[in-house]
């Protein structure tokens, strides 16, 4: 029987609700750096170069790679409270440096770049101990309602916010006034602390310190559907990750809209998450993991489609953006879901800190990968001209569309490694009921 099984309903009942409140309070700092519409406008008007906004919005994912699976013993061993405290004020600290960017005069944009790689690092040191801890009060039947009921609220708030600041923002917002948000969402992370503060703790976890990182990293590995699942996640993210930063670069650097406008855009791709969050739970009653997971694929292959024909000719070329940004935030909102629910199924009882580091580690590698490639590709000057081909101008941003929807269908040849797919496995599997 696990913890949380052992727990009274109103213990549970009052842990889901300050679980809520907690992502309330911490996904302003993470939607701020997620959908980068605000930061990218940050750096342009400190001078920096769209290859510069664009490395921009894969700081964090490089961070997540390289520090989860080290953070995740460093949880083990300091407790998944402590952990969790260092990490709320290392957020806050790091928003209100960025705010202080302009005072460095041209170091600003690398101000702003060491922030966000600072808060970066707060996030699998958050991450390494917020699956652990929803553990502990979440059962298996409460998974899939539960993580959608959480998503939809902080994107209410959070989809409400973007709306408001693409209000004040208008076509060319004051850098204090930018500046004035970013101290907001600083504060705003410090709120999550206290509200994880009241979960309850599963006395097991506190003897997962006892595993050396090597050891349990061994158990993560003979893992076999632990491990399908981490690879197709992976290049799925690959395929999708770099849409939402090179579209906002797209709009800003090559159809010169404004910055009112892009952030109204953007904000599409808030009400998707918040519409994907609504259904989410629908779908996954109606047709499964599999059909959720189906479904998301499908969306990922549809979003590369839109944003290749999102040409500047069209008159509502904005219109098409904005479709592509809403199916972005719903196909974002079922993989996150999909992540949280199977990482918990997936996870084996003992080593859930470090199985869930490495699933983590192993999908931020996908996003990594993605933009940086789509980095690389702005930066180059090989394809800095633009081609006419059956009297459509192509640009290397058309270019990158249509590698990442090339890639949504060749990795379909992954299904069979995908636990939610291909049932016939042997090792450890706890899905939601």
């Amino acid at each position: 029987m696990a913890f949380a099984d052992t727990l009274p309903d109103n213990v549970r009942k009052r842990s889901r609700f300050f679980a809520i409140a907690s992502t309330i309070f911490g996904c302003v700092p993470e939607i701020m750096v997620d959908s980068n519409s605000i930061l990218i406008l940050y750096i342009v008007m400190l001078g920096g170069s769209e290859a510069f906004s664009m490395f921009s919005s894969s700081v964090s994912s490089i961070a997540s790679m390289c520090m989860l699976i080290p953070f995740a013993g460093v949880a083990a061993r300091v407790g998944l409270k402590k952990t969790n405290t260092i990490s709320c004020f290392l957020a806050g600290l790091a928003f209100l440096i960025m705010a202080c960017a302009p005072f460095f005069g041209k170091w600003g944009c690398y101000v702003v770049i060491g922030t966000i790689f600072l808060f970066a690092l707060t996030r699998p040191l958050y991450g390494s101990c917020w699956y652990p801890m929803l553990d502990a009060f979440l059962r298996s039947d409460e998974r899939g309602s539960f993580f959608g009921r959480m998503r939809f609220t902080y994107m209410i708030f959070n989809t409400c916010l973007y709306f408001l600041y693409s209000r004040i923002l208008g076509a060319s917002p004051s850098i204090v006034l930018l500046q004035c948000i970013l101290v907001f969402t600083g504060f705003m992370a410090l709120g999550r602390k206290f509200c994880m503060d009241q979960f309850p703790l599963d006395p097991a976890s506190a003897s997962e310190d006892k595993l050396k990182i090597s050891r349990a990293l061994g158990i993560c590995l003979k893992n076999s559907p632990l491990v399908g699942f981490s690879v197709y996640m992976c290049f799925l993210n690959l395929a999708f990750s770099a849409g939402l930063p090179l579209g906002i670069i797209y709009m800003k650097h090559y159809l010169k809209l404004g910055a009112g406008v892009i952030v109204m855009i953007t904000t599409m791709e808030l009400v998707g998450k918040l519409f994907g969050y609504a259904v989410m739970n629908k779908v996954l009653k109606t047709a499964g993991m599999r059909g959720l997971l189906l479904s998301a694929h499908a969306l990922v292959f549809i979003v590369g489609v839109l944003l290749f024909l999102s040409f500047p000719f069209f008159s509502k070329v904005a219109w098409i953006l904005g479709t592509a940004f809403f199916l972005t935030g719903i196909t974002g909102a079922f993989l996150l879901c999909i992540s949280s629910m199977e990482m918990l199924a997936l996870a084996r009882p003992g080593n859930k800190i470090m199985a869930m580091a490495f699933c983590g580690t192993v999908s931020s590698l996908g996003i990594v990968a993605g933009r940086l490639g789509t980095t690389l590709v702005l930066g180059c000057t090989v394809f800095q001209t633009r081609w006419q081909v059956w009297g459509l101008e192509l640009t290397k941003y058309h270019f990158l569309f249509a590698v990442s929807t090339i890639l949504a269908v060749f990795i379909v040849i992954l299904f069979p490694l995908v636990p939610a797919i291909i049932r016939e496995h042997e090792d450890y599997y706890n899905p939601a009921k």
